[in-house]
């Protein structure tokens, strides 16, 4: 297969063979299991070796690495994707699924059977469980990198423990619990407004400028969760691909 591509095709070509062919093939079975890392190496490297090619059956000088050609073009790459991570952000769909739709049929039974009392972002899987499961727990550490709670009236969201301010490091406070006894992010209010006082006296003022920039619902909103690396909170393959890239960059 090395030769054929080397011969027959411009290194345009084998680009578009790689990703609409030797890329889209597993796209089926990685959005349902998670794929051994050993699988995932053996793709990765096909990949490498069909785009530098051979000559007499010895392969060509690789002469960029793997970790750069996954980059996006805008940054230098060639935009291939990285297996592994492919798997990841897939299962990260499925995860994102449960939550979004919490009433669907899939959700009901998966939430019967494994968190029947918590929701899905605060589930502990325990070793016994499915590989199905355990693909899903595997997109949800990934999904838990990008979520976000969009507090509304702040009721059910956790101060120290949510995430819930809306900046691309930390999305927890990074100021010290000491001993505060406040639990809700709606403590922190008082007549549908933020309570100033309160946020300067107990947060660092790199967590009390984010809070108070942060808008409070007047019509008692519910508090939701939100895809933070999208402007609009919706979740897609592509940001979540790119959020695995960027952690481990």
């Amino acid at each position: 297969m090395l030769q054929w591509g080397e011969n027959l095709l411009s290194s345009g070509g084998r680009e578009i063979f790689i990703k609409s062919v030797l890329q889209a093939i597993p796209v089926y079975a990685m959005g349902i299991f998670r794929l051994p890392d050993s699988v995932c190496e053996d793709l990765n490297r096909l990949t490498r070796n069909f785009w530098w090619g051979a000559t007499n059956g010895e392969r060509k000088i690789h002469w960029r690495s793997w970790d750069n050609l996954i980059n996006q073009k805008t940054q230098g790459g060639l935009g291939f994707r990285d297996v592994k991570l492919f798997n990841q952000e897939l299962l990260a769909r499925q995860a994102w699924r449960l939550i979004d739709n919490p009433e669907s049929l899939c959700s009901r039974v998966l939430m019967a059977k494994y968190f029947p009392n918590v929701s899905l972002v605060d589930t502990w899987f325990g070793g016994n469980a499915s590989q199905r499961w355990k693909a899903i727990e595997y997109g949800l550490s990934l999904l838990k990198e990008g979520i976000i709670w969009r507090i509304g009236n702040g009721r059910c969201v956790r101060i120290w423990r949510d995430p819930w301010l809306p900046r691309n490091f930390s999305r927890r406070p990074i100021s010290q619990k000491n001993n505060c006894r406040l639990k809700w992010v709606s403590d922190l209010t008082a007549d549908g407004v933020w309570n100033e006082e309160k946020i300067n006296e107990l947060f660092l003022s790199i967590d009390a400028e984010i809070i108070s920039k942060i808008r409070i619902s007047s019509r008692e909103e519910e508090v939701f969760l939100a895809w933070h690396p999208d402007v609009h909170g919706r979740f897609s393959v592509r940001s979540a691909y790119y959020l695995a890239l960027n952690l481990v960059n």
